[in-house]
């Protein structure tokens, strides 16, 4: 073969990190590559083998979550006040790995994404106010103040409903709308995923779809659920549901960042188009 001789030039470097972002993306698809709905059946099975109400059950996929982020407070059961020890059981109860590479396999990562409203139980809504902030000792300016609390939660993806059909006249959200929540809640989410900046951008929109496509929740519950996290209010007219706050929130994130998101990212067959991308 004949070796290549010269400097790099800058379309070498783009072609480099075209084939690094597909092997990554690759990579997400194997590591995501599972059944929701099998993921549930294995838990179930378990938690009938330790004959586990229902509400007991709901409250053991809560910990599991929370406690592997350090979230958890109060004391469950006979189990103390130790979340370690809680940890613990609930892994060996339910069978819980480390990690997963395979489709027939449960981890705490799979856990969330199949019920993510567990995880955001007491969650505060956004909050969005203005002040003013100093800019020298002889004026100050008017800022926003953009506190995301839920819509900054990774797991929150998992609430946002697939795109529907464009001639689907009951979808719970307009397609602006969706548009919305989508940008407001990757904005925000970066810098609790994401802080060394160091996972592509597309990459994180595709761990995003995954969050929305493998959640176990309906739409209809997911709009139920926007409700209870005052994302949404009560309204007759799907075009006005969106609380106002988010859409001030949205109008203050850069149009450079809005137009990164891909737009398969908001369309009704975006699975196919990425999944098509990556293979």
């Amino acid at each position: 073969m004949e070796r290549i001789n010269g400097s790099l030039q800058d379309k070498d470097f783009e072609y480099m990190l075209d084939y690094y972002n597909n092997k990554s993306s690759i990579a997400l698809e194997l590591l995501h590559n599972f059944d929701s709905s099998d993921i549930s059946r294995m838990l179930v099975e378990k938690a009938a083998y330790w004959n586990t109400t229902p509400v007991q059950f709901l409250e053991e996929m809560a910990d599991l979550i929370s406690l592997e982020k350090e979230q958890y407070s109060t004391s469950k059961g006979n189990y103390g006040t130790d979340p370690e020890k809680r940890l613990s059981f609930l892994k060996k109860k339910y069978n819980v790995s480390a990690a997963c590479e395979v489709p027939d396999c449960v981890s705490i990562s799979r856990v969330a994404y199949v019920f993510p409203h567990l995880g955001l139980i007491g969650a505060r809504p956004i909050l969005v106010r203005e002040e003013m902030k100093q800019v020298d000792s002889a004026s100050s300016e008017q800022v926003l103040v953009v506190e995301p609390n839920v819509l900054g939660n990774p797991l929150f993806g998992g609430l946002i409903p697939l795109p529907s059909n464009s001639y689907d006249s009951n979808s719970g959200l307009s397609p602006e709308n969706l548009r919305r929540i989508i940008t407001v809640h990757l904005y925000y989410s970066r810098d609790i995923l994401y802080r060394n900046e160091t996972v592509p951008f597309r990459n994180q929109c595709i761990m995003l779809h995954r969050r929305m496509r493998k959640s176990l929740l309906s739409g209809e519950r997911k709009i139920r659920l926007l409700k209870l996290h005052d994302v949404l209010k009560e309204s007759d007219d799907y075009d006005t549901r969106l609380r106002a706050e988010i859409g001030t929130a949205y109008d203050h994130i850069s149009t450079d960042f809005k137009s990164s998101i891909p737009n398969w990212l908001y369309e009704y067959n975006g699975f196919w188009r990425i999944t098509l991308a990556i293979n």
